[in-house]
């Protein structure tokens, strides 16, 4: 996989359901201008830690 020509961001959804308190958050990924798929926070958070994970692996094999 190669690296983005433009940044990439999230864009934070809410939806709302007839007769339920709390709306379901999600995030929209976009990468080079098109959206990627859409998320849960749990699994964004996810996400972010199994980045967190390697970037560690790779600091620690550069050592």
């Amino acid at each position: 996989m190669g690296r983005i020509k433009e940044e990439a961001w999230i864009e934070k959804c809410t939806v709302h359901h007839e007769g339920k308190g709390t709306p379901n958050i999600y995030y929209n990924v976009f990468a080079d201008g098109e959206q990627l798929c859409e998320i849960s926070y749990d699994r964004l958070i996810a996400i972010r830690n199994l980045i967190n994970q390697i970037e560690m692996v790779k600091e620690g094999g550069q050592k």
